[in-house]
């Protein structure tokens, strides 16, 4: 099956509402037999997160002529959240334009890349080896990567082929076959992806409105042709889901 990593462990739930700047964390006990009573665990970014990065003046960053604040916030609407394999970290994009990386066991927010796109984040997926994707208004896919040794996460790939900006990122398990990324202009592109080299197998479009959600799942390996079969799931603006099979040779 497909994974974008978004699926919440079984007793943490994320959740981010449109224009709120903050992440928020919740508890599930399932304990209970009839119903699951929610508890609010953590605000992102902490208060003591905060109050540590404002003793320091190089953590003001400028978000507007005369205001400031430390890098650790999110200035706009929190656009899409995603956990690591390990649920060990928590990955946020915003429409301020700024990818960040939380760590669960604290909740601090160890890394912000400030400027990552031109333009709104809408859309964010991780792949198990630890590739991170974000998908912009400003009509771009971003593949970002921490390599061993080193602490910030660099910018490695950029996927430019889209005629309007990037809503929605599928991937493969290991993010190897194909990223799948739905867009404004209507469309579902299918990208390859190996040794940092991506190119676009195919266009998918039948939609009359933007594409704003995505999720596929593998029907097996056809050893006659060499090929894996794929489902796709597509949501749009124009009030349909389409759900398209396609054929992926493996070469």
């Amino acid at each position: 099956m497909m994974s974008n990593h978004q699926t919440c462990t079984s007793n943490i739930n994320l959740s981010v509402l449109i224009r709120i700047t903050k992440i928020r964390v919740w508890k599930i006990d399932s304990h209970e037999e009839d119903n699951n009573k929610f508890s609010l665990l953590a605000t992102l970014p902490t208060l003591s997160d905060r109050a540590l990065k404002l003793l320091n003046p190089k953590n003001q960053v400028k978000i507007r002529r005369h205001k400031k604040c430390t890098w650790v916030h999110h200035v706009d609407a929190v656009s899409a959240l995603a956990l690591s394999s390990d649920d060990s970290l928590l990955y946020s994009v915003s429409w301020d334009r700024t990818l960040k990386i939380w760590r669960t066991t604290d909740f601090k927010c160890l890394e912000s890349v400030g400027n990552a796109h031109d333009d709104a984040i809408n859309a964010l997926a991780l792949s198990n080896d630890g590739d991170v994707y974000t998908g912009s208004a400003d009509k771009t896919i971003k593949v970002w990567r921490k390599n061993s040794g080193e602490t910030k996460h660099s910018l490695v790939s950029t996927l430019d082929k889209h005629k309007s900006g990037v809503n929605a990122l599928a991937l493969s398990m290991d993010g190897s076959v194909f990223v799948l990324c739905g867009s404004a202009d209507k469309t579902v592109r299918i990208w390859r992806g190996v040794d940092r080299c991506y190119s676009c197998l195919a266009v998918l479009e039948g939609h009359n409105g933007p594409v704003k959600c995505l999720t596929a799942g593998s029907d097996g390996y056809n050893p006659s042709d060499a090929t894996s079969m794929y489902f796709i799931f597509s949501g749009s603006l124009d009030c349909d889901i389409k759900v398209w099979q396609i054929f992926v040779p493996l070469f």
